[in-house]
C-alpha cells in the first residue's frame, strides 16, 4: 500500500444486528467470498473497542467499500481463533464489504474521542436484577422498585383513557415449548446445524453453492426443486413444534389485556406460531410483523393465493415426514409458509396488509395526546422476550415509546436491557424506561400483582 493513499479508518455499524459481516473478493452481491468476520458480541461493544478495518475511501464504490491490502490479517489473531476462512489472505487480496446489507449499514468511521462536557447526573432508571434471591429488595419478577415504576407507568396511563401497545419476540413463546433456534450471540442451535447440513448436501448434489449461515439458508432459493424436501424438513419441524398450548405467561398477559380492555390494546409480534390468537387475543389485535404458519403460499408465486395450514395439513405434514406440498394452481411449484424470510422478493403480502392496516387505525382511533404534554400520545409499551441479534421488535417498541408514556422492557439478560437500539431517542435516564430483567412470567406476574390483577 502507498503511504499517500486514503485510509479511513472504520469500525462495524453501532446499530449492526447481525452475528457475522461477510468479505467478499469482487464488489458485486454475490461475489466470492473470502472471509467470514464474526461479532464476538451482541451488543456490540463501544466504537474504540471493535476491530477496525482500513478502508480505502477513494477506491470504494457507491454501494461496496473497498478495505486495504491486507488489512484483515488480524483477524485470524482474534482471541488465538480463526475466523471461517475459505482463501488465503493475504496482501493481494481484493477485500469488499458491501456498505448496507437488508437495510442496515455495515461499517461506519471510528467516532474521534472527544470532551464530555460536565453534566448533571440524570436518576438512574429502575433496573432489575433476581440472581440474589436474598437482597430483601428484590423479588422473583424483578426488584420491587422496578416492577412499582413499571406497574405505575401502566396503571396512570390506564386510568387517563390510554392504551397499551403489546410487542413480543421469541422469548415469550420458551416456556410454552417453542424452540428458540438461534441463541443471544447469533449462534444456531444443534437442530437447525442439522437441517442446514442436510440442505448443503443436497445443494452440492446439485453442483450448487453451500449456503454458509443462517441468513444464506433461509431465503426464497430453498424451496426451489433441487432443496425443495430439505426445506420443508426444517419447515416441518418448526410448523409441529410450534402446535403448543400457551404457557402462564400468557394467561398472565391477558390479565394486563383486560385490565386495558381489549379496545385499547394491540399486539406485535415478531413470532409466527400463532399463540397470541390462541391465547384468546382478537385477530384484529395482532399484527404479525413476518408472518405466520398458519398460512401458506405458492413459493413461485404463481398467483396471491393464501391457504390455510388446516388440520388435514397438518395431519399429512406429521405422518409424511418426506412429504412436500404443491401449489394447487401452478402444480409446479411447491407451497411454503406465508413467513417472511431473508431476501423475500416472494411473500404474498395480503394477509400482513390487512394487520398492518388493523394497527394503524388502532393507533388512529386510541391515541389522543397526554394531557398537559404537547405531542406525546397516550399509550404505553410493553416489550417481551425480543433479543438483539434481529432487533425489529426492539426497534419499534422504542420509537413507539418515544411518540407514548414510556417503554417497560422484560429480558432476563441484563445485557440486553441495558442496551439500547435507538440510543438517539434518549429514552434511558429519562425516567420513561423501565426494565426488568427477569423471564416473561415471573415479571408478568409481579406487575399484575402490583396492579392488583
Amino acid at each position: 500500500m502507498e503511504p499517500d493513499e486514503q485510509v479511513m479508518v472504520m469500525v462495524v455499524h453501532s446499530a449492526w444486528p447481525f452475528n457475522m459481516l461477510r468479505v467478499r473478493r469482487t464488489p458485486e452481491p454475490d461475489g466470492e467470498v473470502v472471509a467470514i468476520v464474526p461479532m464476538q458480541q451482541h451488543p456490540l461493544p463501544p466504537a474504540a473497542e471493535r476491530y477496525q478495518w482500513h478502508v480505502l475511501e477513494a477506491e470504494s464504490t457507491r454501494d461496496f467499500w473497498k478495505l486495504a491490502p491486507g488489512s484483515l490479517r488480524e483477524v485470524l489473531g482474534i482471541d488465538g481463533e480463526r475466523t471461517n476462512w475459505d482463501k488465503d489472505y493475504d496482501e493481494a487480496t481484493q477485500g469488499w464489504v458491501v456498505r448496507l446489507y437488508d437495510g442496515h449499514q455495515t461499517l461506519e468511521p471510528l467516532p474521534q474521542p472527544i470532551a464530555a462536557a460536565p453534566t448533571a447526573a440524570a436518576e438512574p432508571d429502575a433496573a432489575v436484577a433476581i440472581e440474589d434471591d436474598e437482597r430483601e429488595d428484590e423479588e422473583e419478577g424483578g426488584s420491587v422498585g422496578a416492577v412499582r415504576s413499571a406497574a405505575a407507568l401502566l396503571n396512570s396511563v390506564k386510568h387517563s383513557g390510554g392504551s397499551l401497545l403489546i410487542l413480543t419476540g421469541a422469548g415469550m413463546s420458551v416456556s410454552s415449548g417453542v424452540p428458540v433456534f438461534r441463541g443471544s450471540d447469533g449462534s444456531m442451535s444443534a437442530d437447525f446445524l442439522r437441517f442446514l447440513g442436510d440442505y448443503n448436501a443436497a445443494r452440492r448434489r446439485s453442483g450448487l453453492a453451500e449456503a454458509d449461515d443462517w441468513f444464506s439458508f433461509s431465503v426464497p432459493a430453498m424451496f426451489a426443486k433441487a432443496t425443495e424436501k430439505e426445506a420443508w424438513a426444517y419447515w416441518r419441524w418448526r410448523t409441529l413444534r410450534a402446535l403448543v398450548t400457551p404457557a402462564e405467561d400468557y394467561r398472565t398477559l391477558n390479565k394486563l389485556v383486560e385490565f386495558f380492555g381489549t379496545e385499547r390494546t394491540f399486539v406485535q409480534s415478531s413470532n409466527c406460531d400463532m399463540l397470541h390468537e390462541r391465547a384468546g387475543m382478537p385477530a384484529n389485535r395482532v399484527h404479525e410483523i413476518h408472518g405466520s404458519l398458519g398460512r401458506l403460499q405458492c413459493a413461485g408465486p404463481c398467483c396471491d393465493a393464501l391457504h390455510p395450514a388446516d388440520d388435514a395439513f397438518l395431519e399429512r405434514l406429521r405422518a409424511e415426514p418426506d412429504w412436500v406440498p404443491r401449489c394447487p394452481h401452478c402444480q409446479d411449484h411447491c407451497l411454503r409458509p406465508n413467513v417472511m424470510i431473508f431476501g423475500d422478493g416472494q411473500l404474498v403480502e395480503s394477509a400482513l396488509d390487512i394487520q398492518s392496516q388493523n394497527l394503524a387505525a388502532f393507533q388512529e382511533a386510541v391515541g389522543p395526546t397526554r394531557r398537559g404534554s404537547s405531542g406525546e400520545q397516550n399509550w404505553a409499551v410493553l416489550e417481551i422476550g425480543a433479543g438483539v441479534v434481529v432487533s425489529s421488535i426492539r426497534r419499534e417498541a422504542e420509537l413507539l415509546a418515544a411518540q407514548g408514556a414510556g417503554l417497560v422492557r422484560i429480558n432476563p439478560s441484563q445485557e440486553e436491557c441495558d442496551s439500547m437500539q435507538l440510543p438517539q431517542l434518549q429514552l434511558a435516564g429519562t425516567g420513561r424506561y423501565h426494565p426488568l430483567v427477569a423471564r416473561s412470567n415471573d415479571a408478568l406476574s409481579a406487575l399484575a400483582n402490583e396492579l392488583d390483577l
